[in-house]
């Protein structure tokens, strides 16, 4: 999938390093209008959030950092170096629902849980939960 995705002409990456060593990383890409983000739900979602048009949305794919330096502030400028100077209006990602640190991370960087996506087929685990945020260009 990241050999796919890093050929995309949106697609983004940056990686974090300490003392020559790489420490957290994350990457991702605008979503194309027919993405599939929004099927799945149990439930109906409003139109004005699932309307896609070209450059609407960024899809975080991945972001790790090394355990040893959580809670440090990494991750957090990871994303905001990802998102500086994106020409889109929001960011999406998935979570896994046991990810119990994830999802405190995330709402404390002001991402919003949209809902649990799933179950999907062929999916391992088959469900995600989605949190999106608005881009401002500058990273914040």
């Amino acid at each position: 999938m990241l050999d796919e995705i890093s050929r995309n002409d949106t697609f983004r990456a940056v990686v974090a390093a300490r003392a020559e060593r790489v420490v957290g990383f994350v990457y991702g890409y605008s979503l194309p209008t027919d993405h599939g983000w929004w099927n799945d739900f149990p439930g109906e979602l409003p139109a004005d959030l699932t309307q896609e048009w070209a450059g609407r949305t960024f899809a975080v794919i991945d972001l790790a950092v090394d355990s040893d330096i959580r809670k440090q502030g990494v991750g957090r400028q990871l994303l905001a170096e990802l998102f500086h100077h994106r020409p889109e209006q929001r960011a999406v990602l998935s979570v896994q629902p046991t990810a119990t640190a994830a999802h405190g991370f995330y709402a404390r960087l002001g991402w919003t849980l949209v809902g649990r996506k799933g179950p999907m087929r062929g999916v391992d685990p088959p469900c995600w939960d989605i949190y999106l945020r608005p881009i401002d260009g500058q990273g914040r």
